[in-house]
């Protein structure tokens, strides 16, 4: 059979010159109910060991929110069948295999490849999103043969950064992000080995759940393992090969029959952009800017079904925690291809290979260091694939299947939590209930309220007293954000807010990633983005004696965002309410409050054409405020709000269309005022930088962007 690395360019050379996976679906044709029965058996032994982990770890990410995924690979590094959960992770297993081949841990005496073997990689230009997945790989042997890998994800609580938790808010390089595991050998036998298991006692502050995380993926691998090899018994060693390629090749045919299905061939084009706000805020030199990331996309459609994904023109990486390594924007990839074109149940590598991304080199897409800040890449991941969200409805849209539409994502806020904790001992967390944000308006439905996020369509924020069981904060509040999903015919979906009572502890450090300036997620046809995010926070309060005069709390923002509760109920030395969504680790004590918002996404359709039924169901639910209610919807309600006046809310709504009319200026007047603004010059200092980077790392962007805005050779922001 050769070396791995030969089977390896034996593979990559098929496929170059045939451009599929295998040429015959010989068991799915020969017999289809075995071939479905393999595949089935294939699934459940996955989708069982991820139970059984999620029993073994103790971690709330994984026990109550479900961040973890199983997957069988091919010999090759090719993924074959994949779990529910993280789904992002179908290909960054398989970056990080390939790479083991190429770099020939296969015949190097110091590493090899054996029988109950672990390998665990969380070094994303490697394979992975960010340093807070840790994946754990094994090989699966038959007869002395390697015939398949075995890779398990988790994302673990705290990673031993520059900060406590899993991102860490000021890593602005690789050597501030904390561990880095470079798809190294952790266990032999099965049996993890005592000098990681120091590493890690010793350099993270919370080394119990990071260990209990990596006996459940090694549990897990094992159990998948040892299955396959019964299913080998069962189905004969020559089946397995034959069917675990064809199962790949039946994926990639699949997903180009639902492309050509779906959508219509042609060019689809928009943007995307977001921003990380670090001026000020005692950064390094070298980081302290406002930085305003952004890139165009263009999606191209062929007559064949392949999808290709050009970003070119995108920013280049910076220093900050936001940029994306190629593995990294290959998950998010999957997570949105599943979603919409790739849900059958057979995920796996075959849609990856029906599928093109063009990311720049140099650009925060695809840094041209191993050493760019990766540790919270999801605040560029989840953007970018946003608008990927956005194309493939439009497409959806021309094509008349109006219930797949899905029109975006959030861009997730999240809160980091570190420091000494209520038992006296260090710990760190991500408090990832951001699992639970509102998704994007669907083209006949309002999105998913609460319980969404891109990279795991599943999860759940999990049992507020579990998190108040490993840190030192009480929640004290947990409650629906009212208009936190974009307006729109139907809604983007809401997300909601917590405040915490700092209890226990006089060492807690809290941080926020969250994004102010821009709205990261636009609507569709007519449809408003959802809002930016904020915190309130209150540190050296009065509530210890609030308490005992038995005084009320702000349990939530309050009716209005512009006078909360926090800062109309709480004396404190220092109080922020509406403050920058991106705070970097401060300092809380106990009785000490802070509030966080997770956002929804966008919205579909105009506003006005909403049913003011909705609208109304909506006010008594605590979805949107009677100001929204009026001034966004154009419903009027009777002054106790449980009816909406009809002949007043047609009148206002055809006086509110009337005003549209009068504001409305004609595209060419506008497209005249923009470029008069560009040449002056007067644009955000943030907005310029960015625009002047991505002229240097893109010629073509800038001769494009010159062209479309008239402007002349020689103009320079």
């Amino acid at each position: 059979m050769g070396t791995l690395k030969q089977r390896l360019r034996e593979k990559e050379a098929y496929w170059r010159e045939r451009g599929c996976y295998v040429e015959h679906l010989e068991c799915r044709e020969t017999d289809p109910i075995r071939y479905e029965i393999f595949h089935s058996r294939l699934l459940s032994t996955l989708q069982a060991s991820r139970e059984t982990a999620k029993s073994i770890s103790a971690s709330p990410m994984v026990k109550e929110v479900g961040e973890l995924c199983f997957a069988l690979y091919t010999p090759e590094g090719d993924s074959v069948c994949l779990s529910t959960g993280i789904m992002v992770h179908v290909h960054t297993m398989s970056r990080c295999i390939k790479w083991m081949i190429e770099n020939d841990y296969e015949d190097d005496p110091t590493i090899g490849i054996r029988e109950g073997d672990f390998f665990a990689n969380n070094d994303c230009f490697i394979g992975g999103v960010h340093v807070a997945d840790i994946m754990d790989i094994t090989p699966i042997f038959w007869e002395g043969e390697l015939v398949g890998w075995v890779g398990g994800v988790t994302h673990v609580l705290e990673v031993g950064g520059v900060d406590p938790g899993s991102m860490p808010s000021s890593a602005i390089t690789r050597f501030h992000e904390g561990i880095t595991l470079c798809a190294q050998k952790v266990a032999e036998k099965d049996v993890l080995r005592r000098d990681y298991e120091i590493m890690i006692e010793r350099c993270t502050r919370a080394p119990h759940f990071w260990l209990l995380d990596e006996r459940a993926r090694m549990a897990g691998c094992c159990l998948i393992r040892e299955s396959v090899k019964d299913i080998i018994c069962e189905f004969g060693i020559d089946y397995y090969r034959k069917a675990t390629c064809e199962l790949i090749e039946e994926s990639r045919r699949t997903f180009l029959e639902n492309v050509k299905q779906r959508l219509f061939p042609g060019t689809y084009r928009t943007a995307w952009f977001i921003d990380l706000n670090y001026k000020n805020k005692n950064m390094p030199a070298i980081a302290d800017k406002d930085n305003f990331v952004f890139s165009p996309l263009t999606m191209t459609v062929d007559r064949n079904g392949k999808i290709t994904l050009d970003y070119e023109g995108a920013t280049p990486w910076g220093y900050h925690f936001g940029n994306c390594s190629p593995a990294a924007m290959d998950g998010g990839l999957f997570v949105t291809l599943t979603q919409f074109l790739a849900y059958d149940g057979k995920v796996n590598d075959g849609a990856w290979m029906a599928c093109e991304m063009k990311l720049p080199f140099g650009s925060a897409l695809n840094p041209d260091t191993i050493f760019a800040g990766v540790s919270a890449a999801w605040a560029l991941l989840q953007p970018a694939m946003g608008a990927v969200f956005r194309l493939l409805s439009r497409g959806l849209y021309a094509k008349g299947y109006r219930e797949e539409i899905l029109c975006g994502a959030p861009v997730t806020p999240a809160v980091e939590t570190g420091g000494v904790n209520q038992y006296g001992k260090p710990f760190g967390t991500l408090i990832s209930e951001l699992v639970a944000c509102g998704s994007g308006a669907r083209g006949i439905l309002d999105g998913i309220d609460t319980a969404y996020a891109l990279w795991n369509p599943e999860a759940d924020m999990g049992n507020a007293e579990f998190w108040e069981l490993i840190i030192p904060q009480v929640f004290i509040g947990r409650r629906i954000t009212p208009d936190s999903g974009g307006f729109g015919k139907y809604r983007g979906g809401s997300g909601f807010e917590s405040t915490w009572l700092v209890f226990h502890s006089d060492n807690v450090l809290m941080a926020n990633l969250g994004f102010s300036s821009v709205y990261p997620c636009p609507g569709i046809m007519g449809g408003y983005p959802s809002p930016s995010s904020y915190v309130h926070f209150a540190r050296g309060t009065d509530v210890e004696q609030r308490i005992a005069d038995r005084e009320p709390l702000p349990h939530w923002e309050g009716p209005d965002p512009e006078n909360p509760l926090m800062a109309r109920l709480i004396r404190a030395r220092e109080l922020k309410t509406g403050a920058d969504a991106l705070l970097f680790a401060t300092p809380f004590s106990s009785f000490d409050l802070f509030s966080h918002f997770y956002t929804g996404a966008g919205g579909y359709g105009d506003p006005l054409n909403r049913d003011p039924g909705r609208v109304l169901r909506d006010l008594e639910n605590g979805h949107t405020t009677a100001r929204a209610a009026r001034e966004v919807y154009g419903v009027v309600v009777d002054p106790a709000g449980r009816s909406c006046l009809e002949d007043e809310t047609r009148a206002l709504r055809e006086e509110k269309r009337r005003e549209r009319l009068r504001k409305a200026i004609p595209v060419s007047e506008f497209k005249t005022r923009e470029r008069q603004r560009i040449l002056e010059g007067r644009l955000d200092e943030a907005v310029k930088e960015a625009y002047k980077a991505s002229f240097r790392l893109s010629p073509s962007f800038r001769s494009e962007f010159l062209r479309f805005w008239n402007l002349p050779d020689h103009f320079s922001f």
